[in-house]
């Protein structure tokens, strides 16, 4: 029997394991041959007990490795009411730190948008469609059309702009809407006034709603959304040759003054909503149209469950490598389930639409929104888990604010704690910013008596592209210094 079949057949001993006669470190290390049972026993405990030292520094090693990962990860998440503008946060992060994945799923926006325009178009004509005699053409004479003639007229137009209307169920399916959401009741109509005090409900798609159309495209045989195929629509049926059709149509309904008048008497300001497209009819009403990056932050879409994205912005060593920005819904009934996401947070991007000052919650039409933004943000200041953590508030869509307030909306009738102050943009955004920092600092105090970080406080429109980036460096260099000083690195 060969001496290789002699070891087999015999426990090997720790030292045979590391040891080879063609090697001459190893015959130096080797065993004495002629070494006593008690010498073989104590040299083997040694060697075990070295074995045993050595996994464990192994093990130590390891578990910092993962550790230092967990460290150079940033966790943040973005808070506040439905249509606050999380999403499009969301966007704007992607498109400064991971341009080419938005530039990958470019076309994949494409029926979204077309979904924003035919939802737009369809609450005008429910706008439109009251009986003859509830309404009188403006500025109308002896020789003026008839309240039954005009009506008839938008008759015959939503006749011919019927098949754009279809197209709204169609889209939905293709994004994957959940099988009981009702196409053909976007918004409610149980108010008395059609279109304009109906709320219109959000168009709620699967998370997955990308993966879905790419394998959709991949099963008709298209190719992918690269920038290389941008004109890779050979089927009649699109949605965008349907649109491009009815382009006419389109432009005739949203010139027409009587439909604005219609819409300002019903308080249907479209405008202050995201996914308003109309005015933009004659350049993406075509068929050839890809959606551009602001059409793509403007976009509106709101998805069932949690949205994860992972970024890797320019760093230094000591800077976390990688962010990880959570979105999670804001309407009342997905609020619960922001709390598992609390723990371990390092910042908290707070949104607060501070034009919504005039409109009420879609869950519950006698809450003020911003009253509402108050009460969710006491909330967050509230949170035991947050106490460690930034907090940035983003007071948002202060353009639309301008706007309204510019136009003669009286921000006191609504908010009567303001009082007679000034009716102007610069009274009310301090008004708002100091209303924040009181709830900010009374119970941040209670939660952690001696955290000196102020609160974080920023007037954004973050549809805006080069404002918004030019925020999140601040953003970034804020979020980054509360890094370091929790890390014990500053």
């Amino acid at each position: 029997m060969s001496v290789q079949t002699r070891r087999m057949d015999r426990p090997v001993e720790l030292s045979e394991r590391y040891y080879s006669s063609d090697d001459p470190l190893d015959r130096v290390l080797r065993p004495d041959p002629h070494e006593t049972p008690d010498q073989r026993s104590a040299r083997l405990m040694a060697e075990f007990e070295a074995k045993q030292r050595s996994d464990a520094i192994d093990e130590m090693l390891r578990q910092e490795r993962v550790a230092q990962k967990k460290k150079k990860e940033v966790k943040i998440l973005l808070l506040g009411q439905s249509e606050s503008g999380k999403s499009t946060t969301l966007k704007q992060f992607q498109l400064l730190w991971a341009p080419n994945i938005l530039d990958a799923e470019r076309l994949y926006w494409r029926p979204v948008i077309f979904l924003n325009l035919v939802v737009s178009v369809r609450r005008i004509l429910e706008c439109l469609s009251v009986r003859p005699d509830e309404e009188a053409r403006p500025g109308t004479g002896s020789s003026a059309m008839s309240v039954e003639e005009t009506y008839s007229r938008y008759a015959e137009l939503k006749l011919k702009l019927s098949p754009l209307l279809q197209l709204e169920s169609v889209l939905l399916n293709e994004l994957g809407a959940p099988a009981d959401f009702d196409s053909a009741n976007v918004y409610d109509r149980t108010s008395p006034l059609p279109g304009a005090s109906g709320h219109k409900r959000d168009i709620l798609v699967r998370m997955e709603w990308q993966e879905r159309l790419a394998k959709s495209k991949a099963a008709r045989g298209s190719r992918g959304p690269g920038l290389g195929d941008r004109v890779a629509f050979a089927d009649p049926g699109d949605a965008g040759a349907i649109i491009s059709a009815c382009r006419p149509e389109l432009q005739r309904l949203w010139d027409d003054p009587f439909v604005h008048a219609v819409m300002a008497r019903r308080k249907l300001r479209l405008e202050e909503s995201s996914g308003f497209f109309v005015n933009d009819l004659n350049r993406i009403a075509r068929y050839e149209y890809i959606p551009t990056d602001e059409d793509i932050l403007r976009a509106r879409v709101r998805t069932i469950g949690v949205s994860e994205h992972r970024f890797t912005p320019p760093s230094t060593e000591r800077e976390p490598a990688e962010w990880v920005i959570y979105d999670v819904g804001g309407t009342r009934g997905q609020r619960p389930k922001w709390v598992p996401y609390f723990e371990d947070a390092q910042a908290i991007i707070f949104l607060a639409p501070v034009s919504a000052f005039d409109q009420f919650l879609a869950e519950d039409r006698k809450v003020n929104r911003l009253a509402d933004s108050f009460q969710l943000f006491e909330h967050i200041c509230k949170q035991e888990l947050l106490k460690g953590s930034s907090i940035i508030l983003f007071l948002n869509k202060a353009d639309l604010l301008k706007a309204k307030l510019d136009a003669g909306v009286r921000f006191n009738k609504w908010i009567e704690r303001y009082g007679d102050r000034p009716n102007e943009f610069e009274a009310v955004a301090n008004y708002l910013k100091g209303k924040f920092v009181e709830l900010y600092k009374f119970h941040r105090n209670k939660v952690s008596p001696r955290d000196s970080r102020e609160l974080y406080v920023h007037l954004t429109s973050v549809v805006d592209i080069r404002t918004t980036h030019a925020i999140f460096q601040d953003v970034k260099e804020t979020i980054i210094r509360d890094y370091l000083r929790n890390t014990k690195l500053i």
